[in-house]
């Protein structure tokens, strides 16, 4: 779980549905949208496909949807990055228009990856069919349950991701950053915060099983939030660990 999950290289191409989703995003956006409007656009179509449309849809298909979405976030998340390090001093435009796409991204691609997680039964969580086994049928059960499985790694992957680049970026705002670049971070950090609040509400829903298999990797970062000057992030925190950690590891002692 180190870090996100890698989206496709720059110059990859892209997959036939991605394509016409793109083209249709673009044949129907308002007159005179610039690119960051059709961005978001395109970010809000693949969103609301993957929520309605996923039990008919090819896995391929549905990875190359969210590899869009990851994509697009991680893009974004690189224009900030480059402008806390002082390497690059975008325009104020172009940097608002940044945090704002990293911040939807990061929005629909936590929502669709707990909403398709949220769907994985205990027995589908060995995964994939064995090999040589003819692929479930679209629309069936077990195809739903192969996408839930695919989604896992996505999110727990996302998901710490999203959590070691919060507590960095309040590192920074508290001590390891000047001027520019310590604002930045203080405001990266307060329009997070929503997010983060999803994120760990998503932790507090997660099966029995499901936390229990994921709490190591999460039990550091967790801790670590503790420490947050956000009273949303702590509330959502101490229910987390008053409801599910300290009796998963009373449960685990015993």
């Amino acid at each position: 779980y180190d870090g996100a999950p890698p989206p496709p290289a720059d110059g990859v191409a892209a997959s036939p549905l991605l394509r016409e989703v793109s083209a249709k995003v673009e044949a129907e956006a308002p007159e005179g949208s610039g690119p960051h409007e059709l961005q978001v656009l395109l970010l809000s179509t693949v969103y609301q496909l993957l929520q309605s449309m996923y039990p008919s849809m090819k896995l391929a298909d549905v990875e190359g949807l969210l590899n869009c979405m990851h994509a697009m976030y991680d893009k974004a998340s690189r224009t900030l990055q480059a402008a806390l390090d002082g390497e690059a001093a975008p325009p104020p435009a172009e940097l608002g228009e940044a945090v704002h796409l990293r911040l939807e991204a990061m929005s629909y691609y936590l929502q669709v990856l707990f909403s398709l997680h949220d769907k994985l039964e205990p027995a589908a969580q060995a995964g994939t069919p064995k090999r040589g086994a003819p692929p479930p049928p679209l629309g069936s059960a077990g195809h739903v349950q192969l996408i839930a499985a695919a989604a896992e790694y996505r999110l727990v992957s996302f998901c710490l991701h999203v959590l070691r680049d919060y507590l960095r970026l309040r590192e920074r705002s508290v001590g390891g950053a000047d001027g520019a670049a310590r604002e930045l971070c203080a405001t990266a950090l307060a329009e997070m915060t929503p997010n983060v609040v999803t994120l760990l509400q998503g932790l507090l829903a997660f099966s029995g099983p499901q936390f229990g298999k994921h709490l190591p990797a999460f039990y550091p970062l967790l801790a670590d939030l503790i420490h947050c000057e956000s009273p949303q992030i702590a509330a959502v925190l101490r229910e987390l660990f008053a409801q599910r950690v300290a009796p998963h590891l009373q449960a685990e002692a015993s």
